[in-house]
């Protein structure tokens, strides 16, 4: 079981101990096919048959992946409804998406933290005067 550290910073779903990025949004992967197969996957499933080789081969586009764009763009365009049929990492749609999140989350980061908003000369404006006939209530709230 490995333990948690810079390199193995995600815990398992499927088994036990901490994962290298990759290997967890291979997990995913794998999760969103298994759900959209409607099966089940068990615990350590990258060790049966079916599955060894589908996560031996998307381990090394998820890792190409990573190079280009950050783990949480990955993960938020995987759990997108327009990926529903998505099967692997390498499809050109998918990258696509990742890229247009991965600009918009470039442009949200590049924003400064702490602006606050100045409206210069609003505290010498008079209060705005109500607009339309007052109300029974406006009248007895002003009589008292």
């Amino acid at each position: 079981m490995k333990e948690y550290s810079n390199k193995y910073c995600f815990k398992s779903i499927y088994g036990s101990g901490y994962i290298t990025d990759a290997q967890y949004l291979t997990e995913q992967l794998c999760a969103h096919v298994a759900k959209y197969t409607q099966e089940d996957l068990i615990d350590h499933f990258w060790k049966l048959p079916k599955w060894e080789t589908f996560f031996k081969q998307q381990i090394p586009a998820a890792n190409t992946l990573l190079k280009k764009y950050s783990v949480e763009c990955i993960l938020e365009a995987l759990r997108d409804k327009k990926m529903s049929t998505l099967y692997s990492f390498r499809a050109p749609f998918f990258i696509k998406f990742v890229e247009k999140l991965q600009i918009k989350k470039d442009l949200i980061d590049a924003r400064p933290k702490n602006t606050t908003n100045v409206n210069v000369g609003v505290e010498n404006k008079k209060p705005r005067k109500p607009f339309g006939k007052p109300t029974i209530r406006h009248k007895l709230e002003k009589n008292g």
